[in-house]
């Protein structure tokens, strides 16, 4: 029994002047070309695709730039009318790298940034390391390599957003010895330096503004009684609270049960970020601080009994999701003046992540599901199927390749600008022999759905995790 129904719409609740907003999108970039970075731990490289979905094209070749490598066999052709590839670029590790996986790309600006196991100086690759590198479409790559005089035995980093130049990273780290985590800049320039945190707090560090003086993040605790946690940025490396009225306070989620592996919690020159504060950690309303400013974000439903903001545009659109008192997640969109407008999915479901928006905040997209927490997975009730929102369609879960039943933790990882292009990973919660692979997959309003194995012509690569657009001007 197919409890998922595929390509079900529910109408958008916004405004006309939005609706023509989002048309302006229509026939533009994407139309033409897909950017998409496609995470695989194949022999240490990470692949870049350039995908097309306009007739016509001349065939699929191998783009041989310095530090890229040819594929053993040709690509596959692609499904008729479907995405074609137009050429690959290998997003290799540092030197001393050992299977790198790219976890997050700006393919618009040339870079890529991820996490590696690598060779130590004392001739040992540890599993439980993994350290941050960067990547240049020029060929050069960036080892991050922790200090000497903190525990890099049994470290692993995060990489959450690269500056346009690609100066800088900036993430998170999370020592398992001790069980704490603490914020970083990484630079191409000076290394690994992390961010200055108060005595017995912990920390991460998860947007930086495009001239890199700017990064954003949250303070915290550990233990069974931990301190409020605090919204902080770091000014040219000074630590510096968000003004709060409440005595908790987050940049995009903390206490958040499900949140983005990547949020975009901050506005590209910084005066805007958004996140969450409260009397309490299970009672944060959403929030966006305005040059330094806290405004309280309301979703105008007296049923919320929490909310967060996880995305900001550059235009003050925020996106984030709100919890009702009988456990039901629905998505809220806020106007740049803090209008609110409850977004919820259809057939009584909730969101269950939500992983991307565009550039203009008219399409999002993430994973639904009919319950927000399940004793032990598998379970039918915590299935989640891939979803993409637009303002002009409203909501439209995706299909999953027949195996709807079987794929459970399914979800949309990036939108083009007008939603008619969404990239994303079809997963489930275990697998017997025989079962189909975790596949990364592509889906169009024109074509449908199409897995990226089909478009590679690469035999089942089972360790693919997701897949990525790149968004004009870089961000995704």
């Amino acid at each position: 029994m197919n409890k998922k129904s595929t390509s079900q719409s529910a109408p958008a609740r916004l405004p006309a002047r939005e609706r023509f907003r989002s048309s302006l999108g229509e026939g533009g970039f994407f139309n033409l070309r897909v950017l998409v970075a496609l995470v695989v731990a194949v022999t240490g490289v990470a692949l870049t695709f350039f995908a097309t979905s306009a007739p016509g094209q001349a065939k699929p070749g191998v783009h041989t730039d310095r530090g890229s490598a040819k594929l053993p066999k040709p690509l596959a052709a692609a499904p008729l009318g479907g995405p074609v590839v137009v050429s690959i670029t290998p997003i290799r590790g540092p030197e001393r790298a050992y299977q790198p996986g790219a976890g997050i790309a700006d393919l618009d600006h040339g870079f890529a940034a991820g996490a590696t196991r690598y060779l130590h100086d004392d001739g040992i690759i540890y599993n439980d390391t993994r350290v941050c590198f960067l990547w240049s479409q020029d060929g050069t790559t960036t080892l991050f390599e922790p200090s000497h005089d903190l525990n890099t035995t049994r470290s692993v980093y995060f990489a959450h957003q690269i500056t346009p130049d690609g100066s800088k990273v900036a993430g998170s780290v999370a020592f398992l010895n001790t069980r704490t985590t603490a914020p970083w800049i990484g630079e191409r320039d000076a290394g690994l330096k992390y961010l200055v945190l108060p005595p017995n707090l912990q920390g991460s560090a998860v947007a930086i503004s495009n001239d890199g003086r700017l990064a954003a993040g949250t303070l915290f605790g550990g233990g069974f009684n931990p301190p409020p946690s605090q919204a902080t940025v770091w000014l040219d490396g000074v630590l510096q609270t968000l003004p709060s009225a409440q005595l908790w306070s987050e940049v995009a989620g903390v206490s958040e049960p499900h949140l983005p592996p990547n949020s975009h919690p901050m506005s590209s020159d910084g005066s805007i970020i958004v996140g969450a504060s409260g009397p309490a950690s299970d009672q944060l309303q959403a929030t966006k601080w305005v040059n330094s400013v806290e405004v309280p974000l309301s979703t105008g439903d007296p049923q919320t009994q929490s909310s967060v903001a996880l995305f900001v545009t550059d235009d003050g659109v925020v996106f984030g999701t709100a919890t009702r008192t009988d456990g039901h997640v629905v998505m809220v969109r806020w106007d740049s003046d803090g209008t609110p407008q409850v977004l919820e999915p259809p057939n009584g479901l909730s969101v269950i992540t939500l992983n991307a928006i565009d550039r203009s905040g008219t399409v999002a997209g993430g994973s639904l599901a009919l319950s927000t927490s399940c004793i032990q997975l598998p379970d039918p009730a915590c299935n989640q199927s891939p979803f993409v929102w637009t303002a002009s369609g409203g909501f439209t879960i995706l299909p999953e390749n027949g195996h709807e039943n079987f794929y459970d933790l399914s979800t949309v990882t990036a939108v083009s600008d007008n939603g008619r292009v969404v990239a994303g990973a079809l997963r489930a919660s275990t697998r017997t022999d025989g079962d189909p692979p975790d596949v990364g997959f592509l889906w169009s309003a024109d074509t449908g759905l199409t897995l990226i194995n089909d478009i590679i012509g690469q035999p089942n690569p089972d360790l693919l995790q997701q897949s990525r657009l790149a968004q004009p001007p870089g961000r995704l």
